[in-house]
């Protein structure tokens, strides 16, 4: 199971893109070639996602091996997680709502309500970081939920694939063309992943 990112962000009401306040990541698991093209994508999936999501919901996007775990709150404030299919949507979510506290009780809604650049809120970013480290290990998280918790929990977390999120493919084709946000290289490598899935049987 790997927890692969954390994006803070604020998304006011009818805002449509997402300001990312604090990011972090542990890209270690991958290979050179591709740890640049994983922080890119998650910072997409944020900047595309936040918007829709509904306040005070808790969302499960999945695409392909991974899950996008976001929460939006009223404030103003949007946390969200990149982890592989395996991670445990409940402890995600306990983590998101837990950054969440920890950031309002830090930052002063009044600094990041002014904030117009990624990247403002950098100076938490070594807390951020703990985390992530923290969270590493879902299992000694999970191992104290007890079973009725779990199903609870679980029956409240609404989970879409991401062509449902954006719509359809096309959509996603063009939104992926028009990000600021994914280089020229993770493009390429988008739209050549989603080619060779294309092309590969399906067993029914």
């Amino acid at each position: 199971m790997k927890l692969i990112g954390i994006i803070i962000s604020k998304c006011y009401p009818k805002e449509t893109r997402p300001i990312f306040l604090c990011t972090t990541h542990d890209v270690s698991s991958f290979s050179f070639t591709y740890r640049n093209a994983v922080k890119d994508v998650s910072k997409f999936l944020t900047r595309e996602i936040i918007p829709r999501l509904k306040v005070g919901q808790r969302e499960v996007i999945g695409h392909e091996d991974y899950k996008f775990c976001a929460m939006r709150w009223s404030d103003g404030l949007a946390v969200a997680m990149l982890t592989d299919k395996d991670y445990p949507p409940r402890v995600a979510f306990q983590c998101l709502t837990k950054v969440h506290h920890d950031f309002k009780s830090k930052v002063p809604e009044q600094f990041y309500k002014a904030v117009t650049d990624d990247g403002a809120a950098a100076s938490y970013k070594d807390v951020l970081r703990e985390f992530l480290k923290e969270f590493k290990d879902p299992s000694k998280f999970d191992a104290v939920t007890s079973t009725q918790q779990k199903v609870d929990e679980s029956k409240k977390i609404v989970q879409r694939r991401l062509d449902d999120v954006l719509d359809n493919m096309q959509n996603l084709d063009k939104l992926v063309e028009q990000s600021d946000d994914l280089s020229t290289n993770t493009q390429v490598m988008f739209k050549t992943a989603k080619k060779m899935k294309k092309g590969c049987c399906k067993v029914t």
